[in-house]
């Protein structure tokens, strides 16, 4: 399985917006993740679709591999933005992954560590 495409959609949640982003895999699965950085959404968007150029041809399965790349071949090493673009690529690649073995990726992280969730809404 090989990455073949990367694309971002901005969501407005009124309060912020949100970046979703998908990774396209040459076997037809693809992997979704979302981010936010309040007041920074168009400067995480681009920073996640540089990252695209790393990414292209390569086994998203090889997590840990691409992170350490993305992370550690910037110039500047680190940052809160540049961390959030990759953090975003990283989640879904981690969904590409539990995709491709057919489990959810509390199962490839340890399982679950909650049975419920308590939600609210604000």
């Amino acid at each position: 399985m090989k990455i073949t495409g990367l694309r971002t959609r901005i969501v407005n949640l009124e309060f912020r917006n949100c970046v979703l982003v998908t990774i396209e895999t040459d076997a037809g699965l693809t992997g979704i993740s979302e981010t936010v950085m309040k007041r920074k959404t168009f400067t995480i968007e681009q920073s996640i679709l540089q990252l695209q150029r790393y990414l292209i041809g390569k086994d998203p399965t090889e997590i840990e591999e691409h992170w350490e790349k993305l992370y550690r071949d910037s110039f500047w090493v680190g940052g809160p933005m540049h961390a959030t673009a990759i953090s975003a690529v990283d989640c879904a690649m981690w969904d590409l992954l539990g995709k491709s073995l057919g489990v959810p990726v509390h199962k490839l992280t340890g399982g679950p560590t909650r049975r419920s969730v308590p939600v609210y809404c604000h």
